[in-house]
């Protein structure tokens, strides 16, 4: 089954058997009819490497270099078995170029090659069916299939018949139900073809020049070796992930699927049309033709600007008045007719450095992502990788690009450092908005390279009442450049009285609160998760009430008065499990509780873990002023304050506030243990599903467009990218 995520956006899940069935369906068929020669029965026995291959990829995931190799072994079984490989390159200067056994490695890159192409095309319904199709066609008209007909021929005569019912179910018809072919249809299509053309282009067959190879299959070739080159004029892997295929440059430029789908079989059948109309010429001629269309389509190709006919548009989409939870639709509203064409989609790339920004972020991610105004995209950085991708999990995300940065609250050639490694990231993405952590180290270096590329950056605050560290440097420079923030109605204060405009400030929900609902929702439904976290903290006993400490990271006065006086009621009630999750940076592990059985302090955990021991556990003391998350999950939470004691707020009935006094905290701390509270009280968990982000949020982010040409870039803008430079000449 095909899942969505943050690339891919069918609804549902989606079962990738296709490949399978018309492998199926063209073995059975070929058996049938007496079709299986020699080469064939070769062909079809690597055939079905490359369909278990596929399978098992999509089953858990193949490694690029596995893949090659298990495809690489399946062409030589072929070779091995049949004799064939790439012999003659044709009379490309008057003579036949004869390779000899150099053909053979020629074969296997060609072969790996074109597996590839087709498996790149598999990016919108019907493509690679149709694409497969297209390219059967133009080998029965060069091959003459009039004339005696060779079983490789029929094999392609009856894989297109094959192809026919995969087509018409994965374009929906006729109830919607999709099936996709997977990797196992898409290499096993790319195999065949591959293979066909080598045997009809041998000298012993001669019934495809050559040349004639490359036109049969000349907008996949075309198309892959563009991708490939801009990857690698990018310093990425050929094999990276990005938006650079046809499809997507016509998806993108406001086609509709359908319409991408009929543009590009179109214009591969009018390039062996082309190739067709070419037959007569010398092969030099041919050959010339060919790649001086390749090279307009590497290089002119991305520079024209695609601009879809009325009736090609991706087709308005109504506004949902009151969206649900789920975001529904998601269009902008435009005029009175509630109607919006929504063929611009904006692209927005989110960035996170840890598992702790995408507790904030994530539900904002998981909204947009959902919103068919948008082409939304997930950095993470590869260290903090496994952590956050856990989180994204919990709304069905996944990161699109994984990169080693260096946070920019270090020194500034460091920070300057970071700001051009995150260049690289802007020229690939290509975003229209950016999306950062206000608090992260990593905005900073991300806010300075979207400020120079004219790109917005929008700025999502934490959630807290009071701001952290408002007058240092980088978050000063984040605020000053960012195009608009999002924050709580007492962070929007705080930042409206530190000079951000008012305008540029859009108030939004705790979306904190959103990944801890999220969160509470999977370990309702996973108790494998449950029993796996559990092992984490065997000295908790099942029948004992559980006390947790829970630290900021800002140092807290009140940190050694809650010690001395936890220790003290861990003294007093052996019967309750004391837990302190204490910050790595504050050297409060281990600290005060040497010589307790049921006193233990740790460090802070990942964040499924912090969520199962707020959730198991029956007081939370806040060392420091709490996350929401804390206080939204319904528990009895003490919150300690030093000095004197804070505004009066209404707060919620479940939390006291006491002095940062000994006595009076374990006097607190006794009294909620011994009280009538219920044994670990079930929180009712609800996914909010992106309610923190809500509509209004996603529709301002909506109409944001990028910036004109700046010329007011403060100096130390200009300075960052020296700066950088001279570091990366340096290194």
């Amino acid at each position: 089954m095909d899942k969505p995520d943050g690339r891919k956006r069918h609804r549902g899940y989606i079962p990738l058997i296709g490949g399978l069935c018309f492998f199926l369906g063209t073995l059975a068929g070929l058996v049938y009819l007496g079709y299986l020669d020699r080469f064939v029965s070769s062909l079809m026995a690597g055939a079905g490497v490359i369909v278990v291959i596929g399978l098992i990829d999509d089953l858990s995931g193949l490694s690029v270099r596995s893949r090659v190799l298990a495809e690489a072994a399946a062409v030589c079984l072929v070779i091995a078995a049949s004799g064939y490989y790439i012999d003659d390159l044709g009379a490309l200067f008057g003579e036949p170029t004869k390779l000899g056994l150099l053909g053979i490695p020629l074969t296997v890159v060609a072969v790996i090659g074109l597996i590839n192409a087709y498996n790149m095309l598999d990016g919108i319904d019907g493509l690679a069916a149709a694409m497969t199709m297209v390219t059967i066609i133009a080998i029965l008209l060069f091959g003459d299939a009039r004339m005696s007909t060779p079983g490789i021929l029929l094999l392609l005569q009856v894989l297109f018949a094959a192809l026919i019912p995969h087509l018409f179910v994965n374009l929906g018809w006729p109830d919607g139900r999709k099936v996709f072919m997977g990797d196992a249809g898409s290499m096993l299509v790319g195999f065949l073809l591959a293979w066909s053309l080598i045997y009809l282009s041998h000298p012993s067959i001669g019934r495809l020049a050559p040349v004639d190879v490359l036109w049969c299959v000349a907008l996949p070739v075309m198309d892959t070796i563009a991708v490939m080159y801009r990857r690698f004029r990018k310093g990425l892997s050929p094999f990276a992930p990005d938006r650079q295929h046809l499809h997507h440059l016509l998806l993108d430029a406001g086609f509709s699927p359908r319409a991408a789908l009929l543009a590009i079989v179109s214009t591969s059948g009018f390039l062996a049309m082309f190739g067709y109309a070419l037959r007569n010429s010398s092969d030099f001629v041919s050959t010339g033709a060919f790649v001086a269309l390749l090279a307009a389509y590497v290089f002119w190709l991305p520079q024209l600007k695609l601009e879809p006919p009325p009736m090609a548009r991706r087709r308005a989409i109504r506004a949902a008045a009151g969206a649900d939870a789920d975001g529904g639709d998601g269009a902008a509203v435009s005029g009175s007719s509630g109607r919006v064409q929504s063929h611009q989609r904006l692209k927005a790339l989110c960035v996170i450095s840890a598992a702790s920004e995408a507790v904030t972020l994530a539900p904002i991610a998981r909204r947009i992502s959902q919103d068919e105004r948008f082409d939304s995209k997930i950095c993470v950085t590869a260290a903090a990788a496994a952590e956050t991708e856990d989180v994204l999990q919990l709304f069905d995300l996944r990161p699109d690009m994984k990169i080693e940065l260096e946070t920019a609250d270090d020194e500034p050639g460091h920070a300057a450092l970071a700001a051009h490694e995150m260049e690289r990231i802007l020229d690939e993405a290509g975003p229209d908005i950016v999306l950062v952590l206000a608090d992260a180290g990593v905005a900073f270096a991300t806010t300075l390279a979207a400020y120079h590329r004219h790109v917005p950056v929008v700025s999502v605050e934490s959630w807290t009442a009071a701001a952290t560290d408002a007058e240092a440097p980088a978050r000063k420079t984040i605020r000053t450049l960012a195009s608009l923030h999002m924050a709580s109605s007492q962070v929007r204060r705080n930042l409206i009285e530190e000079g951000v405009p008012a305008d540029r400030i859009l108030v939004a929900d705790n979306t904190a609160a959103d990944t801890l609902h999220a969160a509470l929702a999977q370990f309702q439904r996973d108790l494998e998760l449950n029993r796996k976290l559990a092992t984490h903290y065997p000295f908790l006993r099942p029948d004992s009430p559980l006390l947790l400490v829970v630290e900021t990271r800002e140092t807290d006065a009140s940190a050694e008065a809650i010690a001395h006086a936890l220790r003290d009621v861990a003294t007093r009630r052996p019967d309750v499990d004391l837990v302190w999750l204490a910050q790595p940076e504050s050297g409060n592990a281990g600290k005060w509780f040497d010589g307790l059985a049921n006193a233990h302090a740790v460090e802070a955990p990942d964040y499924l873990a912090s969520v199962y021991l707020v959730r198991n556990a029956d007081l939370i003391v806040g060392c420091g002023e709490p996350g929401p998350e804390v206080i939204e999950i319904g528990k009895p939470v003490v919150i300690v304050h030093s000095g004197s004691a804070p505004a009066a707020t209404v707060e919620p009935i479940h939390v006291t506030r006491v002095p940062g006094e000994p006595a009076a905290i374990g006097r607190v701390v006794l009294a909620l243990l011994e009280g009538e509270r219920p044994r670990n009280p079930t929180v009712a968990p609800h996914r909010h599903d992106g309610n923190g982000a809500r509509q209004h949020v996603v529709d301002a982010l909506a109409g944001m467009r990028p910036h004109g040409p700046r010329t007011d870039a403060p100096r130390f803008v200009h300075q960052a990218r020296a700066a950088a430079e001279l570091s990366r000449e340096q290194r």
